[in-house]
């Protein structure tokens, strides 16, 4: 797509801001909102529920977001600045490619939360963090737990023997399934099939294969990163997936920022939903947004799951999983693997995918005309 000249820019600038006003306000509620729950939580003095021990609130009982300090005005801060960049991004979202503009959107969202991450921690936590231990974590590291850079270095420097082959070899198989096997399919082979191959083969070569070397590196150095994707597939029920398998560091972020003070108020039923419907607004604006196509997907895909995790809580379920422990597997697969049509739909596919695999070289020719 050709690049428009300075007086249509302006004109696509100009002509879209009044569709973008109504946008623009309700997402200031929306951060204010927000706002207003940081500020006002205090220390959760219910008791959760065991299902939720394990996974959300596991981080904040080991001490990783502890906050000793009224941080109302620095999070309400750093959520406005976070909403102001999206709203920037989103009024000149016209002049970039949907990939590209994904790629914008997605860096924004992750600085952000490092962002809030760092404001999450008392001021004793942050007067300890270096200018080398700042850049490490801001650019070296995807995870969302800046307290282990300046915790004490553990003596038993382990445990990452076997992140470095593995991640070797899930980096070696995602970029075959990127660049090499689209070259050996035919070309009628369907563009969703296509899309589909480049997506795994990303996840294999980002999720599984450079994040186990980044985690094997820091480990080698004393800092005990998590592995932020942990075998997925051994995943016992669906909780179990989402709060310890999948994307460990939102799942950290989610839990301090979101679960806790909203624990405190609704419940942990509610809160866990909270967090699911919060993480559904963020694949929307990084999904649904770029490919201007297929709303609803996302949303409706992380409420499935949220509805999922919900009925896991019931005595019953439980009672099911522990005599039967395959079922929760079963379960867990089914309801993570089946919607998944929902969450990466056709607009993004065809949009955001297939351009976005033509720009890095992935399928030899254009095949998304």
């Amino acid at each position: 797509m050709a690049s428009p000249s300075n007086r249509e820019s302006w004109q696509l600038l100009t002509g879209s801001f009044n569709s973008r006003v109504g946008v623009l306000i309700h997402g200031l509620i929306l951060i204010f909102v927000f706002g207003w729950i940081h500020g006002n939580s205090r220390d959760l003095n219910s008791r959760i529920g065991a299902e939720m021990e394990p996974t959300l609130l596991t981080i904040d009982r080991a001490g990783v977001f502890q906050a000793h300090e009224n941080r109302r005005i620095p999070l309400f801060g750093g959520w406005m600045l976070l909403f102001v960049a999206l709203a920037l991004l989103w009024i000149i979202r016209d002049l970039f490619e949907p990939w590209l503009w994904m790629w914008f959107v997605g860096f924004t969202i992750l600085f952000g939360f490092k962002f809030l991450s760092l404001l999450r921690l008392d001021t004793a936590w942050r007067q300890k963090f270096t200018g080398r231990m700042l850049i490490a974590y801001l650019f070296l590291w995807p995870g969302l737990r800046p307290r282990i850079f300046v915790e004490p270095v553990p003596e038993n420097r382990g445990h990452s023997r076997f992140l470095w082959p593995n991640g070797f070899l899930q980096l070696l198989a995602g970029a075959i399934a990127i660049w090499a096997i689209p070259r050996w399919l035919p070309m009628s082979i369907p563009t969703w099939l296509r899309a589909w191959i480049g997506m795994v083969g990303f996840s294999l070569l980002v999720h599984f294969g450079l994040f186990d070397l980044l985690a094997a590196f820091w480990r080698t150095q004393g800092i005990p990163v998590a592995k932020l994707f942990s075998n997925p597939w051994r995943s016992t029920s669906l909780t179990d997936f989402w709060g310890n398998r999948w994307n460990r560091s939102f799942s950290e972020f989610a839990g301090s920022m979101m679960f806790r003070p909203l624990a405190r108020r609704c419940g942990t039923g509610w809160a866990s939903f909270g967090v699911f419907v919060f993480s559904g607004l963020v694949h929307e604006m990084m999904i649904s947004v770029p490919a201007r196509g297929g709303y609803g997907g996302p949303m409706g895909y992380f409420l499935v799951n949220g509805l999922g995790v919900w009925i896991e809580t019931g005595s019953g379920w439980r009672k099911l999983t522990q005599r039967w422990p395959v079922v929760g597997r079963i379960w867990a697969m089914a309801l993570v693997l089946a919607p998944l049509p929902f969450l990466f739909h056709a607009p993004f596919q065809t949009q955001v995918v297939l351009p976005f695999l033509d720009a890095i070289g992935a399928t030899g020719e254009s095949v998304h005309s």
